[in-house]
């Protein structure tokens, strides 16, 4: 079961009757999978991103990306209005196997996630977490379409587990990257980040 943690739901009164279009990118290679918690402890950080959102109103769209070898599109913009149904959705992701494609990911962002025949909104802004615990297959492909992704105006988030080397978040991520870049030692980790994370969604939402 998901450990949803109950927070203050931001768009609500930080961004009430404006919208963001949001993808969360999520590593799902095997080094995720010690057998036990790290896949249920990732996937409750995702429901927490999104079950403290304004999703239900319209203002707020998620799709859910996962890589290992290869990219899944769990969900697109516009495949769920209501949230609990993609919680549910979460709930049963399936474990996947294979390497760390990160950029194909982030090519699969550029092509097909922020596109509006899948529910990318032009009066929207885009923003991209991107979830991984290890260096991408490719890192010449990977910056190459990160720097694509921000030169279409995607705000791109990044976030390592357990890296040693965090050189390639930075290649990833927006400017200013120490804003950007988010770095935890473990996945419980990321529940303390959780805040910063919807603090640029507000920021993107806003404007300021």
């Amino acid at each position: 079961m998901l450990r949803v943690i109950t927070r203050r739901t931001f768009f609500i009164s930080d961004c009430i009757n404006r919208k963001i279009d949001v993808a969360i990118v999520v590593d799902n290679s095997e080094s995720v999978h010690d057998g036990t918690s790290d896949l249920q402890i990732l996937t409750s950080f995702v429901a927490n991103l999104i079950g403290g959102s304004d999703v239900d109103t319209g203002n707020v769209r998620f799709a859910l990306s996962v890589f290992t070898h290869d990219v899944f599109n769990d969900f697109l913009l516009n495949t769920y209005s209501l949230k609990q149904n993609m919680l549910n959705h979460i709930n049963m992701l399936p474990l996947r196997q294979g390497g760390t494609n990160t950029g194909g990911a982030i090519a699969n962002l550029n092509n097909v996630v922020f596109k509006a025949v899948n529910g990318d909104r032009p009066n929207a802004p885009n923003v991209a977490v991107v979830i991984t615990d290890g260096r991408s297959n490719n890192n010449t492909y990977t910056v190459q379409q990160a720097t694509l992704a921000k030169s279409l105006g995607i705000h791109m988030i990044a976030v390592g587990v357990g890296l040693i080397d965090t050189s390639e978040l930075h290649q990833i991520a927006s400017e200013p990257t120490n804003v950007n870049v988010f770095s935890v030692a473990h996945f419980n980790g990321l529940f303390s980040i959780e805040g910063y994370i919807r603090d640029l969604f507000v920021q993107n939402c806003t404007g300021k």
